[in-house]
């Protein structure tokens, strides 16, 4: 059995600092009344339809992102104006979802 008289010098690491890249983050607008989709996803099920009346906090869809099923609500009560999404569609984040008054 031959050994190696070869001498092993441990790697020496510096610390660096971390930079973030990417895209900077905007402020997100947000209008009364438009509930926007969080994440991109896929729509499972719409709950409501135009002309319904919500109460706040109501479930509105279910968008599922990830593997995981998200109730998507409204933050108040009124009436939908618009529906803008059916089952199976998929949508992007940020994209306006339902219109409610």
């Amino acid at each position: 059995m031959k050994i190696s008289t070869r001498k092993i010098t441990p790697a020496i690491f510096e610390p660096t600092r971390i930079t973030r890249v990417g895209k900077a983050t905007a402020s997100k607008q947000v209008t009364e009344g438009v509930v926007i989709a969080p994440m991109t996803g896929k729509i499972l099920s719409v709950m409501v339809k135009k002309g319904d009346e919500v109460k706040a906090r109501q479930i509105l869809c279910i968008l599922e992102a990830m593997k995981m099923e998200n109730e998507i609500t409204t933050t108040k009560a009124g009436t939908v104006k618009d529906v803008l999404v059916s089952e199976g569609s998929s949508v992007s984040e940020g994209e306006v979802l339902f219109v409610v008054d």
